[in-house]
């Protein structure tokens, strides 16, 4: 996913917008494969602000697939992040990402900024049940025969004092 910027690269104050497409599809993060459905756009807008220093703006859109949070179904979430970045060929800043020639290679900063805004759970849908605490079938597509009532052996004596009357 690389930025061509020989147009902009002697004139400051000049930007260039960009739309790119990355075709990646598979990412591993933290023992899990995050799939991806459709490939990777970024659309966005690229400046010389001075000092060998380009300013890159962009939105992310990314459409990925993973098992579901609550019953391991497949699942997919629509990502759109916001980023921004700035890139040097002589970077004087740990802030400032560096690159060579007149290319600058976006899809570290993509991939990065997907895996930071995952969303904490993905669910297959809102409504979603989940699986079966007992037997682990799909209470979204089965009925399960389980017994519902499991209570904590230390408090099995309180449930006495309940069924008294």
């Amino acid at each position: 996913m690389k930025l061509r910027i020989a147009e902009i690269k002697n004139v400051i104050g000049k930007s260039l917008e960009f739309e790119l497409e990355n075709g990646v599809k598979n990412l591993e993060f933290a023992g899990e494969t995050l799939a991806f459905s459709v490939p990777i756009k970024v659309l966005g807008k690229v400046e010389n602000v001075g000092d060998r220093v380009f300013q890159v703006d962009g939105l992310i859109k990314a459409v990925i697939e993973v098992p579901c949070y609550r019953c391991l179904s497949k699942a997919q979430a629509r990502l759109e992040i916001d980023f921004s970045q700035n890139y040097s060929d002589m970077p004087e800043d740990e802030e400032i990402a560096s690159f060579s020639g007149d290319e600058i290679e976006l899809l570290p900063q993509v991939l990065n900024e997907i895996i930071l805004n995952l969303p904490g759970q993905i669910l297959c849908n809102p409504d979603c049940r989940g699986l079966c605490l007992n037997c682990g079938i799909n209470l979204n597509k089965e009925v399960c025969e389980c017994v519902k009532e499991k209570i904590d052996p230390r408090l099995e004596v309180l449930k006495k004092l309940l069924n008294r009357d």
